[in-house]
């Protein structure tokens, strides 16, 4: 089955390119030589309409890594003649790419390439592998840019007009290519140039979300893409349209979607994957899920991410319900000030994940949160035989045991560093996003969370009593009326200088306070906003790695979040728990419309 051709959109703006189109004068002489003898390419074996290539995997943001887009030493002369001579297998004849030859021009070097010598009848092989070189475009990029444009490179009868339009450089969607860049070199050339063009002064820049149409006809629509990277940028640039939903169903993935369907894109990417090795291998981050088979094999794996190894004697353990969310609000950030991980369990059993992970931590003190109505009394006597030195923290309500768990870490943290604790995140103890999203950041400064009523007119006693045992100096009021009311802020502002964090929902309160105190560390986490455990242990690993923790949808990532994650440039992101919570396209860090 033919790979269908997405051609440009109208590149009046390349005639900045006319000095470009000088240097490239056709001049006489036929003497080149055949490019050396076969070497292998590092290519798949089935074609790339037969290849495993899933639809589902196809990410409009991050289509083609910088390090695989921009690698000009992909691949060499004899490695493009090989390739070319297994792909087109099928072709005789002189206008074939294994066999085409024609003159090239020298060329000076300018901003974005470097010089190219001409060759008097140089073979498409070595313009290829020599323009890529010369520009910094892998070889790879520019072979799968010819097919998905012309399908010139297994195509069994190619003509010189399909030559002379090969890469559909300044041809527009509605009319011929421009005469001044016809012919195969010219095309090639222009490509590759134009592809490093794009890094500076760009419509479809890297790091930014953008609304990408599905076609050129403006009534189909658009969605909004976060671009991973300035190569996925380029490709925007040079072919402005992403595949709608029919484009990328199964049965039309290799096929024609809607009369909306635009195929460009989509045909890259396939046709990349199907020839050679992972088109986005090398992005920046890496994606990483940790997941178990429940919540609490999850958070057995999230501490197994951040303490690795054997009898790691970690500082503390934190244990809380993984029924119910009050209790381990607070406790998520203590364990992250103390250096633990916060592990969950059943009220009336140790799950066996969880015992295994606590006896591999070795941990010098564990505090489990929660009455026994939470963390029952066999739990408990199960865990006093792994460490003697076990502490319940129970209250009398959750605001009571939220209190009880800032008391108790923070006094020990006061006790190795005297002077004071800077600041105290305040948040509703009525439901969980708010301070959910405050444990991760709290942690990560060795700060207290505290749940309080906000709907109360006032500050009570206790929360006061506790802000002064504690020596804090300002509090950060987490979530807007009606989570904290006015009255309640107000009254906590004549104890402590406040900062209220707030925004229109969950996940932008959460992006807010990221921003309030941005992570450090070299990875991000990534939960459901909207159930609680996974997020619980997450917060405890994210503050003790002084990383930052965001709030997704079930299938997608607000943008904003994609936009502060690829600012960082971090390593990896882990998201956290299996698919029914977070499914692939927030692994692929596809934003929220």
């Amino acid at each position: 089955m033919k790979f269908m051709s997405q051609r440009r959109l109208p590149h009046k703006l390349l005639r900045s390119l006319a000095a470009v189109t000088a240097c490239l004068v056709i001049v006489a002489g036929l003497v080149a030589a055949q490019p050396a003898g076969p070497a292998s390419a590092i290519v798949k074996s089935t074609p790339p309409d037969t290849n495993d290539v899933y639809a589902k995997d196809f990410n409009p943001g991050n289509i083609i890594s910088d390090a695989n887009f921009y690698n000009g030493s992909a691949m060499t002369t004899p490695t493009v003649q090989s390739f070319l001579t297994a792909q087109g297998v099928d072709c005789t004849g002189t206008l074939c790419l294994k066999s085409y030859r024609q003159t090239t021009v020298d060329i000076p070097a300018d901003t974005w390439c470097s010089a190219y010598t001409g060759v008097a009848s140089e073979f498409a092989a070595s313009m290829i592998a020599k323009v890529g070189a010369a520009c910094g475009i892998s070889q790879r990029v520019l072979l799968t840019l010819l097919q998905k444009e012309q399908q010139l490179v297994t195509r069994s009868d190619p003509n010189q007009s399909l030559l002379d339009m090969a890469t559909g450089f300044s041809c527009s969607d509605t009319s011929d290519c421009e005469v001044a860049f016809a012919g195969f070199f010219k095309q090639v050339y222009g490509a590759a140039h134009r592809f490093r063009s794009y890094e500076s002064g760009t419509a479809y820049r890297s790091g930014t979300t953008v609304a990408i149409r599905y076609n050129p006809d403006i009534t189909c629509g658009s969605a909004k893409v976060t671009i991973w990277n300035k190569a996925t940028s380029a490709l925007y640039n040079y072919t402005p349209y992403q595949p709608n939903t029919e484009a990328l169903l199964p049965e039309n993935f290799f096929a024609k979607g809607d009369s909306c369907s635009a195929y460009g894109n989509r045909n890259f990417w396939s046709v990349y994957n199907g020839w050679f090795d992972s088109s986005t291998s090398g992005s920046v981050p890496t994606v990483n899920a940790i997941s178990g088979q429940d919540r609490y094999d999850t958070a057995a794996a999230i501490s197994l991410k951040s303490f690795p190894g054997v009898n790691v004697k970690v500082p503390v353990v934190y244990l809380a319900a993984g029924t119910n969310f009050p209790d381990a609000l607070s406790a998520a950030p203590a364990a992250a000030a103390l250096g633990g991980p916060l592990l969950l369990s059943l009220p009336d059993r140790l799950p066996d994940s969880v015992l295994a992970e606590v006896k591999r931590l070795a941990p010098q003190r564990i505090v489990v949160v929660g009455g026994t109505d939470s963390i029952g009394a066999t739990v408990y006597a199960q865990l006093a035989t792994i460490q003697s030195q076990i502490t319940r923290l129970d209250g009398t309500d959750r605001y009571d045991t939220s209190r009880k768990i800032a008391k108790d870490a923070y006094t020990r943290l006061l006790d190795l560093n005297p002077s004071k604790v800077e600041v105290v995140y305040v948040a509703s103890g009525a439901n969980f996003p708010d301070a959910l999203s405050a444990g991760a950041v709290a942690g990560a400064i060795g700060a207290p969370v505290i749940l309080v009523n906000g709907s109360a007119d006032a500050v009570d006693t206790p929360t006061a009593d506790l802000l002064t045992a504690l020596n804090a100096t300002k509090a950060t009021v987490v979530g807007g009326p009606p989570s904290i009311s006015p009255s309640y802020s107000q009254s906590l502002a004549a104890l402590v200088p406040i900062l209220p964090i707030s925004g229109s929902d969950r996940f932008d309160t959460n992006i807010k306070l990221n921003k309030s105190a941005p992570s450090t560390g070299d990875s991000v986490y990534v939960a459901t906003g909207f159930s609680f455990p996974d997020a619980l242990a997450g917060a405890a690993a994210a503050g003790a790695g002084h990383d930052a923790l965001y709030l997704a949808q079930t299938a997608c990532v607000p943008a904003p979040a994609v936009e502060s994650i690829l600012a960082t440039h971090v390593a990896t992101v882990y998201p956290l728990g299996g698919p029914t919570t977070l499914t692939n396209k927030v692994s692929q860090l596809v934003s929220c419309q």
